[in-house]
C-alpha cells in the first residue's frame, strides 16, 4: 500500500528462510490504527520497538483476531496518550501470554470493550493497575474468556462513568 509518498508506504508479504517478515516506512503522521493488523491468522511474533505512535487517536481492532500472535516486542514503547478507542485491541488473539502496558497511558480512552476478549493463554497483564479509566464508558467483555488469568490488580480502576460493563 502506498499513499502519495508524503503520508504512508508499507511493504510486506515477502518470505524468507520459511518465515515471512513485514516492514512499514511511515513518513508523516499516523492517526488511525483501527484494524491495522486485523485478520493476520499468521502473525506470530511483532516488533513495534521502532514505531512512532505519538500522534495515533485509534487502537480499535489492532491485533483483533491475529489469532497466532504470542508476542509484541517494543510494545513499552507505544505512545497512547491521545488515543480514545481501544475497543477489541487484542481480541481473540489466542496464543498470546504476557502483555505490557505499563506505559500506557489511557487518560483519554472511553472505551475498552472487548480489549482483551478470548485471549485464551493470557497469564498476565503488566501495568493494568496503572491505566487511567476515568473516562471510560464501555468495558463489556473486556476479560470474557480469558481463562488462563493468573492475576488482575483493578484496584486504580475507576468506573464511576462506566454505563456498560
Amino acid at each position: 500500500m502506498i499513499k502519495d509518498g508524503k503520508n504512508w508506504k508499507m511493504d510486506y508479504n515477502f518470505k524468507k528462510e520459511g518465515q515471512y517478515f513485514f516492514e512499514m516506512i511511515f513518513i508523516g503522521n499516523i492517526f488511525c490504527l483501527d484494524g491495522f493488523f486485523q485478520q493476520n491468522y499468521n502473525l506470530i511474533s511483532l516488533d513495534l520497538s521502532n514505531f512512532n505512535s505519538s500522534n495515533v487517536t485509534n487502537l480499535a481492532g489492532m491485533f483483533h483476531k491475529c489469532s497466532k500472535l504470542k508476542e509484541i516486542k517494543g510494545f513499552n514503547k507505544f505512545i497512547t496518550n491521545k488515543v480514545s478507542n481501544m475497543r477489541s485491541m487484542f481480541d481473540q488473539c489466542h496464543e498470546l501470554e504476557h502483555l505490557d502496558l505499563s506505559n500506557f497511558n489511557t487518560s483519554n480512552v472511553n472505551n475498552m470493550s472487548l480489549m482483551f476478549r478470548q485471549c485464551f493463554k493470557l497469564k498476565y497483564i503488566k501495568g493494568l493497575n496503572k491505566l487511567k479509566t476515568n473516562k471510560i464508558s464501555d468495558m463489556q467483555l473486556m476479560f470474557s474468556l480469558c481463562s488462563e488469568l493468573e492475576y488482575l490488580d483493578l484496584s486504580n480502576f475507576d468506573t464511576s462513568n462506566v454505563t456498560n460493563m
